[in-house]
């Protein structure tokens, strides 16, 4: 949510209330994100103490939306910010190149959901040996080639046709 919001204020250049979201979780860089199996987290309680996931997906949208205002305004203020959430990012790739969906509130490491690794396709920037052996994955690991389609995550059935897959994998 807070990287759609930025999103929409850039849209409408107002680069100050972006800004306000990318210096919160700037803020939180060492106390939060570099802590533990890294990542921001997925929520936060009313006095903004996080918990549950640290989700890919939420992370990557933030590496979007930090990307984004670095290529409208020309800034460098959020490069380490940038810089640790593409490397963590990175991290999360297997051998297979499927991007593991982050960790779960209990520091566990999860499956490989097709939505977060076209995310992570999109938010970390350029064409490498990453998002090589990432859409070879999404080929190998998520096309079916029945329907030709992409499937969100075969070990969870109720999930094998979710809708995001679609859009997602049309605008990365």
């Amino acid at each position: 949510d807070n990287a759609l919001s930025a999103f929409v204020f850039m849209s409408y250049n107002d680069f100050t209330r972006a800004e306000k979201i990318f210096d919160f979780f700037n803020s939180k860089l060492n106390s939060e994100f570099l802590t533990g199996t890294r990542g921001f987290y997925q929520f936060r309680d009313r006095y903004g103490n996080p918990f549950g996931n640290r989700w890919l997906g939420d992370n990557a949208w933030l590496l979007l939306a930090l990307n984004n205002y670095k290529a409208l305004t020309g800034s460098i203020k959020y490069n380490a910010l940038n810089a640790a959430i593409e490397a963590w990012i990175r991290s999360l790739q297997d051998a297979d190149g499927g991007i593991s969906a982050g960790y779960d509130a209990n520091g566990v490491r999860t499956g490989k959901v097709t939505e977060g690794n076209i995310d992570a396709f999109a938010a970390v920037p350029g064409y490498d040996n990453f998002h090589v052996k990432l859409l070879s994955f999404l080929k190998n690991q998520r096309w079916n080639t029945t329907d030709k389609l992409l499937v969100s995550w075969p070990e969870n059935p109720a999930y094998y046709y979710a809708l995001d897959n679609h859009c997602w994998a049309y605008c990365a």
